[in-house]
Parts: structure tokens; sequence; C-alpha cells
């Protein structure tokens, strides 16, 4: 097998992450199963790398931008009842051994908060601009949505998360889609967001970036990793509230994948 399709798979999901609307009637994604599908029966890692994009393109064509919306979850520590997956970015650095240029980075990095109600907002207009287009400019869903308290606008985010993951589940794509288009125009319904007046700039698509991944720095002088189990154990957040220290070097990104005990 030509390497060249495992790197074509890996950017044709970043280029879907960024992609801000992927009309229905164009069929791109169900032509891109068409495409990749052929790759199931070649060796790892081809395989399982096209199993993974496979299962993601069927995701968006029931619940369109899902895959950013469970990606910035995941890092902004968003979760919602019943998905309870979260990414975790823990930057260990030995002060004597890295530059000091690279360790003011990741300390930058770690200092990095994004307000909540502004994520919440970022992914509610990411909801709608996947699913509707231009049909409800974001600039007027920004306006409405930030005179609301960040209580009220998360309240709406849940209902959007809620509103995807429900068509996420559903085994027939037309059906789904049709339940997040339905539910969402509902949704706009209540919040007495308008449509666009037919202006050019109202009828403009927009890239909203994935906000910078939450990432935890911590100095690490040891020989053992035991720090990233005390992580898992805790809310990262607390170590730093409780000024818990230890002493750090190269990247790691910890998947924790938590069930929700019932």
């Amino acid at each position: 097998p030509s390497t060249g399709h495992l790197p074509l798979a890996v950017m044709f999901t970043s280029t879907l992450l960024q992609t801000p609307y992927c009309p229905q009637s164009t069929e791109i994604l169900e032509e891109a199963i068409e495409v990749f599908y052929t790759f199931l029966t070649w060796p790892e890692p081809y395989c399982g790398v096209c199993k993974e994009l496979l299962s993601t393109l069927q995701l968006e064509i029931k619940a369109p931008g899902i895959s950013f919306q469970r990606l910035v979850r995941e890092e902004q520590g968003l979760n919602i009842p019943k998905q309870s997956s979260k990414t975790m970015t823990v930057l260990l650095m030995n002060p004597g051994e890295v530059p000091a240029d690279f360790l003011s980075v990741a300390e930058q990095l770690s200092l990095i908060k994004h307000p909540q109600k502004d994520t919440y907002i970022t992914l509610i207009k990411h909801a709608f601009q996947s699913t509707l287009g231009t049909k409800y400019p974001l600039h007027s869903i920004h306006k409405v949505l930030q005179l609301k308290s960040e209580n009220e606008v998360e309240n709406i985010f849940s209902s959007v998360s809620e509103i995807l993951e429900a068509a996420a589940l559903m085994s027939d794509p037309i059906n789904a889609r049709s339940h997040v288009v339905q539910n969402l125009e509902r949704l706009r319904d209540r919040l007495k967001i308008p449509s666009s007046n037919g202006r050019k700039c109202d009828g403009m698509l927009q890239t909203l970036p994935l906000p910078t991944a939450k990432s935890y720095m911590f100095h690490w002088e040891k020989d053992n990793f035991d720090v990233l189990n005390t992580l898992l154990e805790h809310e990262p957040d607390d170590f730093f509230t409780n000024e818990f220290d230890d002493d750090d070097v190269p990247k790691n990104d910890v998947d924790e994948e938590e069930e929700k005990e019932g």
C-alpha cells in the first residue's frame, strides 16, 4: 500500500473539522465514504485510520459538526450527561533540560483560559452553521447569546449538545439530520434569532477556529510518572488551586475515558 494514503485520511479529518458547512446536496461525505471504504482491506495502520474516519463521516452525515463539538467539549472539560470522555494535555517539563524559550511557551500555554461562556457561544454558533449554513447569520446568534447570563447560555449549549447526540444514535441518517434541523429551528424560534436579511455579508460562512486545548504543566525531575496517575484521580484545576507541586518534559496527551456511574 502507498504510505501517501495515511496522511490523506488524516488531512481529510482535519479539513472536515475546519469546514464550516457541508451542504447535504453535494454528497461530498457520501462520496468520501465510498473512497475510504476501499482501504478497509489494507493492513494496519491504514485500516484502523480509515475505520475511524468512516465512523466520523457517518456521524457527520447524521449530526453535522458533531466531531468539532465533541473535540472541543473533551479538550475544554465541557462534558454533558452520557458523554464523559476527556482529553488532557499534560506538559512534563524538566527546567534543567529544556531551553528557557520552550519552557516559557509551555507556561504560557498552561495559562490560557477560555471563558466558558465564550466557548459555549462558539459551539452553539458552530452547530447552527454546520446544519443550516448561512440561514441565520452568526453575528445575530452571537448578539442574542451575549445578552444572556452564562448559566442561560450553558443551558442552551446543553440543549444543542443533546440534539446532536440524539441524532448520532439514530440509525437512519435522513431522520437523524431532520431531527437536528427541526430541533435547532425550534430553539432558534425560542431564542428569537433573526434570519438573514439578504445582505451579502449575512450570507457568508465563517470558519470557527478550535479553541486552544487546556494544558497543564508540571516541573518534573523524577524517574516515574506518578503525577499522571494522580491527575486521573483528581480534577487538574484543583492541583493548581491547592498549589500542588511536583517536578517535569516531553509532551504527553492523556486520554481518559470515564464511565458515568449510574
